[in-house]
């Protein structure tokens, strides 16, 4: 179902950020955030937020827990 692929996809997507540049990576990152709010997924969303904040984007990690309370 949905939550399989959800699981499927984050694993492909974790790993495809160990190759891409960081200020792609931070992107993707933020994009993953949004996604797994949009979708519901907090747990997951509060871990690509973690991702950023310790990519050091404190700002953007801001902006999108702010989301994530809404």
């Amino acid at each position: 179902g949905r939550a399989g692929d959800w699981t499927r996809a984050s694993s492909s997507f974790d790993l495809l950020l160990e190759e891409v540049p960081e200020e792609q990576a931070k992107k993707f990152w933020a994009a993953a955030a949004q996604a797994a709010i949009n979708a519901g997924r907090r747990s997951q969303a509060q871990l690509y937020i973690e991702r950023l904040r310790t990519g050091g984007y404190e700002e953007l990690a801001i902006q999108l827990e702010q989301r994530l309370k809404q």
